[in-house]
C-alpha cells in the first residue's frame, strides 16, 4: 500500500510561488523558470516509478514517496519502501541523453545535445541516505529490517554508460522497467521476518508523524528580498494579486471571481517563503486584512502560541496536507500529466 500520495515537492512549491508572487519581468524570472523545469522532470519521473510499483509492490509492500526525515539534518529519500523482512531505498532520475558513471572521480556526467554536464553521484546519495535511515530506525528501536538502495532511471531512453572495469554498479543502478525484476531477487534475498505485523503499524505510524519535507530559505537561495515579493490573496482563478475583501468574501478586480477560502492557499504561500510562523499583524499586512479581527479569523484553524497580543501561529503543520493547502497556478502551462 501507498503510505500516502506524493505530492508536488514542497521545493518545487517554493519555487512556483515565488514566480507566481514576482513581476513577469524580474530579472530572476529565467533563473527560476529553468529550476522549476528540473523539478518538474524529477516529479515526472518519480510519478513514473509510482506507477510501476502500484502494478507489482503495493499489494506487498508499505511505500513511502517523498520521505523527508531528520537526522542530525534533514535528509530526503524519493521512494521508500518496506515489507516485514526488508526496506528499499529508491534514489530516482529521470535524465536525457548519455549518463556516464566516472569511477576514478565518482561523478556523474551527463552528455545532451553535445554538451557535458556534471551532477552529484547519485550512489552516494543512496549510500548516504542508507547510513541516515539506519540511524534513525535505530534511534527509534526499529534496529532489526536490513535496508538496500538502488538507482533507477525513470526515462528508458537514458543510455547508462561507466568505466571499463565498473559495470558492477549495474547491480543497483537501473531503469525503472527492471525494478520488478530486482525487487523479487530481493524478496528471494530476504525471507526471515525482521519486523511482525504490530511493529510495522507503529512504523507506519512514525513515518507519517514525522514526515516533515524541508523547507529552505528560497528568497535568500535566489538573492531575492521580500520587497520583490508581491503580497495579497493570490485569485484561485486567474492568479492575480492581490484580490480584494469584499462583504466576508476575496474578489479579484480581474477576473471578477469570488471566493470565502481564497486566503487559505495564500496564507501557505507565506509558509512557503520560508516564514514558520505568522502573527495578526503579519497576516494583515501580507493578506491586506483591513482589521484585527478579520485575520484573526482567517487565522483560527492554526496552532496558536501565547495568548496576548505578541502571539504566533504555527504554520508548519500545513506541510502535513501541502498537496491540498497549495495553489497551482492556472494562467501556466502547469497541468499533470
Amino acid at each position: 500500500m501507498f503510505l500516502n500520495e506524493r505530492a508536488i515537492p514542497v521545493t518545487l512549491q517554493q519555487i512556483i510561488t515565488v514566480r507566481s508572487r514576482l513581476q513577469s519581468y524580474h530579472p530572476k524570472q529565467l533563473k527560476l523558470e529553468k529550476s522549476e523545469m528540473k523539478r518538474w522532470a524529477g516529479y515526472h519521473g518519480e510519478r513514473t516509478v509510482d506507477k510501476y510499483l502500484r502494478r507489482f509492490a503495493a499489494d506487498r509492500f508499505t511505500i513511502v514517496p517523498d520521505l523527508n526525515l531528520v537526522e542530525q539534518e534533514g535528509f530526503q529519500i524519493d521512494t521508500f519502501l518496506y515489507n516485514q523482512c526488508f526496506g528499499l531505498i529508491l534514489e530516482i532520475k529521470n535524465i536525457l541523453g548519455t549518463v556516464y558513471f566516472d569511477k576514478y572521480s565518482n561523478q556523474m556526467i551527463r552528455i545532451w545535445k553535445g554538451e557535458k554536464d556534471g551532477f552529484s553521484n547519485p550512489i552516494l546519495q543512496a549510500q548516504m541516505h542508507k547510513m541516515h535511515l539506519k540511524n534513525w530506525l535505530t534511534k527509534r528501536k526499529f534496529t532489526q529490517i536490513p535496508i538496500e538502495w538502488l538507482v533507477v532511471f525513470s526515462n528508458p531512453a537514458t543510455i547508462l554508460e561507466t568505466t571499463p572495469g565498473n559495470e558492477q554498479i549495474f547491480q543497483s543502478v537501473i531503469h525503472a522497467n527492471l525494478l520488478q525484476e530486482k525487487i523479487n531477487e530481493l524478496e528471494e534475498k530476504y525471507t526471515s521476518t525482521e519486523i511482525n505485523k504490530h511493529t510495522s503499524k507503529k512504523l507506519n505510524k512514525l513515518l507519517l508523524e514525522e514526515n516533515i519535507p524541508y523547507l529552505s530559505d528560497i528568497l535568500q537561495k535566489y538573492e531575492l528580498t521580500q520587497a520583490d515579493i508581491s503580497t495579497g490573496v493570490r485569485c484561485p482563478n486567474c492568479n492575480f494579486v492581490p484580490m480584494l475583501r469584499v462583504s466576508a468574501k476575496w474578489h479579484c478586480p480581474k477576473c471578477k471571481t469570488d471566493s470565502k477560502k481564497a486566503h487559505i492557499p495564500s496564507i501557505y504561500d507565506y509558509l512557503l517563503l520560508n516564514h514558520q510562523t505568522i502573527t495578526n499583524h503579519q497576516c494583515r499586512d501580507f493578506l491586506h486584512i483591513p482589521s484585527r479581527r478579520i485575520s484573526r479569523e482567517v487565522l483560527s484553524d492554526l496552532p496558536l502560541i501565547g495568548t496576548k497580543r505578541g502571539s504566533t501561529y504555527q504554520l508548519t503543520n500545513l506541510l502535513h496536507d501541502s498537496g491540498n493547502n497549495f495553489l497551482l497556478p492556472k494562467n501556466k502551462s502547469w497541468e499533470l500529466s
